[in-house]
């Protein structure tokens, strides 16, 4: 902050807000640091099958709502072969 302040942002009057940005770069630095890169790596794929598997589940419960049981079957078996790869 004290560097930005010297070169000119902080006007009269600023409400402006401060947040705290992490460059991805520096996040995956300190990440890759503390675990080995087949761990980061299965850590990643982990998280993305739970991703899909979220979004397969809210689909589920919108494909009930409208009653399309051709879709239900399917998501069902999309839901199953997910749960299965974790």
């Amino acid at each position: 902050m004290d560097v930005a302040y010297q070169n000119g942002v902080g006007h009269p009057n600023c409400k402006c807000e401060w947040s705290i940005y992490w460059d991805k770069s520096q996040l995956e630095t300190q990440y890759l640091s503390e675990t080995t890169p087949g761990e980061y790596e299965m850590d990643q794929k982990r998280k993305a099958t739970e991703r899909e598997l979220r979004r397969a589940e809210n689909d589920l419960s919108m494909y009930q709502m409208i009653g399309n049981g051709k879709m239900v079957d399917k998501t069902m078996q999309k839901i199953e072969r997910l749960q299965s790869k974790l």
